[in-house]
């Protein structure tokens, strides 16, 4: 196992982001009113779980944009 591996069903802090995470997606989806008609666009939902670690070799990249952005992207 690498240092990166952990037991994520079991490790308190996963499970607390995951139950957090739950609970958005729950919220969203009870909030909404539109599931009974015939064509339906929505709700959706984009998460960042953001860590104070580099895990750049073990993700992938997801293309050009970088996050927080405070100024434009260079030319």
């Amino acid at each position: 196992m690498s240092d990166l591996a952990i037991d994520y069903g079991d490790h308190d802090r996963v499970r607390e982001v995951v139950d957090r995470l739950t609970y958005c997606a729950e919220h969203v989806s009870v909030s909404f009113d539109g599931w009974d008609e015939p064509h339906v666009k929505g709700p959706g939902l984009y998460f960042a779980v953001v860590a104070d670690r580099d895990y750049g070799d073990y993700a992938d990249p997801m293309g050009d944009n970088c996050w927080p952005r405070e100024t434009p992207p260079p030319p």
